[in-house]
């Protein structure tokens, strides 16, 4: 091999693999020595940096579903987003072709064969996600599996901060807005990581830097309050999320799975003020490609209510330096973004609550959250290599969760009990004698949540 076609390689390898991911070793006056049994190549590949990293956590299989303790203590860490909001749920009922209170319209994958994915908008702070989770575990019996944002997995956000920026002196957490909550957690989790690195610095170290979990970062968690809250810090992946990726995509509807897809991600969840309920999805059709060639059923959905209980106020931008830094952290390590939003660093804007209180008719503090999913939409006839059927149906769900959203928005006028301070009074009486909540399916069937108040949900949804 001649010196100027080891550069050519070289430079190719460093462009694929990245310089933190490329060992380079240069044998001097060797010739060909690489190739004959002088040099054991088969070794330096076993003794090169890629080859040490343990297994990646596999987020996608490792999920089990919560226990009935786990589940309490989730549905209990909830409940108080839950007394505030009262969400309300609607489904499509096939039977009169309008929708009807509950989730019955939802098709489980289990009993159709098929993956269903609800995609939808995402709400304000993700405040959504809390509420929605615990409804489908306790009437559905099932978890929808949420493609969520890195950042929200503390393992792997700790390995790209510590391998890409220094937390406190690189100030990403601060500029990105976060709530001190979260800012606290991440560097609570990064903290314990790094004491447990610090006892065990010889072992090895996984993509992006990471370690396996420990039970120092369980600590932290635990200690923060955030392990079995549906969402917040570590919780995520305990209720089945996993981080977005194509590979996980791929490997939910394989397994037949239910999938919670928010297409406009963490932009839709960190709007600005004049941004409310609309939709920031991106241009690529991939998830309905991907969709379509396992045959899946896709059920689009609205929800509302999370923005109407603030005002949002317009906070400072981020410098390019530190949306820069965000980017580089995101693509550290080899890691594939899946989407240009993904490089773009989730902002918080300020958001003080919305005074005064909610009425029926007018938005304000303690205004309902309201979910409504669609008319589901079988993809089974759709060839997954037609780019303008698949783009027609891309549109076609885009506008479904629209309609969804604008149904929502019009038909929460006609609920009495959206008023906030006759909601809490009605409410309250009703809870004075708490009735437990009955797991409806699921391998938990029969049970029964005793945290899961009762909400005033009756009004005329035509």
């Amino acid at each position: 091999m001649s010196d100027k076609e080891a550069e050519r390689l070289r430079g190719l390898l460093q462009a694929r693999c990245g310089d933190k991911n490329l060992k380079v070793i240069e044998l001097t006056k060797s010739g060909h020595a690489p190739l004959d049994r002088r040099i054991n190549v088969a070794q330096m590949l076993k003794d090169s940096p890629i080859m040490k990293k343990p297994k990646r956590r596999n987020y996608v299989d490792d999920f089990q579903y919560p226990s009935l303790d786990v589940l309490e203590q989730g549905s209990r860490n909830i409940e108080p987003i839950a007394a505030l909001v009262s969400p309300v749920f609607c489904s499509w009922d096939a039977s009169t072709g309008a929708r009807r209170f509950g989730l019955d319209g939802v098709p489980d994958p289990k009993e159709v064969g098929r993956p269903v994915i609800l995609v939808g908008n995402h709400q304000l702070f993700a405040l959504d996600l809390g509420p929605l989770v615990r409804e489908f575990l306790i009437e559905k019996g099932f978890s929808p599996r949420g493609l969520a944002h890195p950042i929200n997995f503390p393992d792997v956000l700790t390995g790209l901060i510590a391998t890409k920026v220094k937390m406190e002196e690189s100030g990403i957490l601060d500029a990105m807005g976060l709530p001190f909550e979260l800012r606290a957690a991440a560097r609570a989790v990064q903290q314990a990581s790094q004491s447990s690195n610090s006892k065990s610095s010889s072992g090895p170290q996984g993509p992006f830097g990471l370690s396996p979990p420990t039970e120092e970062t369980d600590a932290a968690q635990s200690e923060l309050g955030i392990g079995e809250n549906f969402g917040v810090g570590g919780a995520f992946s305990k209720w089945g999320a996993v981080p977005v990726s194509p590979r996980n995509f791929f490997r939910l509807l394989q397994r037949k799975e239910a999938i919670l897809l928010f297409p406009g991600g963490a932009r839709e969840a960190c709007h600005g003020p004049t941004e409310k309920y609309q939709l920031f999805w991106p241009s690529q059709t991939d998830f309905v490609r991907l969709a379509a060639r396992f045959n899946a059923i896709v059920v689009p959905f609205g929800s509302i209510g999370s923005a109407d209980n603030v005002r949002i106020v317009e906070g400072k931008e981020v410098s390019e330096q530190d949306r820069k830094g965000f980017a580089d952290m995101m693509e550290g390590q080899g890691m594939s973004v899946v989407s240009e939003s993904l490089r773009e660093p989730p902002r918080f804007n300020p958001s003080p609550p919305r005074l005064p209180p909610a009425t029926q008719t007018a938005a304000g503090f303690g205004d309902r959250f309201y979910y409504s999913f669609g008319e589901p939409v079988d993809l089974a006839d759709l060839d997954s290599k037609d780019k303008v059927g698949c783009q027609q149906m891309y549109n076609k769900l885009k506008g479904d969760v629209e309609a969804e959203i604008r149904w929502l928005l019009e038909a929460r006028v006609r609920d009495p009990n959206r008023d906030f301070l006759k909601r809490q009074i009605k409410e309250r009486v009703m809870n004075l004698n708490p009735v437990p909540k009955e797991v409806k399916a699921g391998p938990l069937k029969g049970n029964f949540i005793r945290s899961c108040g009762r909400r005033a949900d009756t009004f005329p949804l035509e």
